[in-house]
């Protein structure tokens, strides 16, 4: 998607997903990008994760004006690191500044695209600590992959049972509440699911002791380790560079 404000334009990737076939930018959407550019007066062009194809890329192939590329990902993406990496380079040639969301993700990208890239960690509001003086609450937002949500259960089932505690896990689709993971005997009574009808995240996380995230790095999502740091909840998470 792209949002114009004033004399900014941001692009962020935007790619459907397709079952086979090759893996092209649809025309309508590069199409309009450039007809956006060719008319539109603009100073500065920020792309995020600009790799081909993609909507930022694109975009970074029609704009005239200054360009800055925000990466964010550590994980590697073959396409374009192997098989586009010659068009790939020249489109990071029209790149003015580089910057990336951490460390583990410039060091990836400047492996196979050198050059200078700045570290702007990504930051989170600060949230008032509503902590009911009940047992420890332990809070998953599932903002990671499905598997680290299969990961978390497991983990609670090897809590001593002696102990009093009591887990949430949030939902940000309310329609997943209604198929909800199935739980052993011993944890129904200390588990409960919940969504967006139930609080927001920034409620459930402000309420938590214990803030998990267990992805094994699919999809890890480490602005909810900031969150949770936000909202004085101790953080427990994988050992990954992108959480490190």
């Amino acid at each position: 998607d792209a949002l114009f404000a004033g004399e900014v334009l941001a692009v962020g990737q935007s790619l459907p997903f397709r079952r086979g076939g090759s893996v092209s930018l649809p025309l309508d959407v590069s199409r309009t990008l450039e007809d956006l550019l060719e008319n539109a007066v603009l100073d500065l062009l920020h792309v995020h994760e600009p790799f081909a194809p993609s909507a930022a890329s694109a975009a970074l192939r029609h704009s005239r004006a200054l360009n800055v590329g925000t990466f964010h990902s550590p994980t590697e993406r073959f396409v374009s690191t192997q098989v586009a990496r010659p068009l790939v380079e020249l489109l990071f040639g029209r790149l003015d500044g580089r910057s990336a969301s951490f460390a583990a993700t410039r060091d990836l990208v400047e492996r196979f695209f050198p050059g200078s890239y700045d570290v702007i960690r990504p930051g989170a509001d600060l949230l008032e600590p509503v902590r009911d003086g009940g047992p420890p609450h332990i809070v998953f937002p599932l903002r990671e992959e499905r598997g680290a949500l299969r990961i978390f259960l497991r983990a609670l089932r090897r809590l001593d049972a002696d102990r009093d505690w009591r887990a949430t896990v949030w939902f940000p689709d309310s329609a997943a509440l209604a198929s909800p993971p199935a739980l052993p005997r011993r944890l129904r009574d200390r588990v409960r699911f919940a969504g967006p009808g139930q609080g927001t995240e920034a409620d459930h996380l402000a309420s938590a002791d214990v803030v998990v995230a267990a992805s094994s790095g699919t999809a890890p999502a480490p602005q909810l380790l900031l969150r949770a740091l936000g909202a004085g909840a101790v953080p427990v998470a994988s050992q990954l560079p992108r959480y490190a």
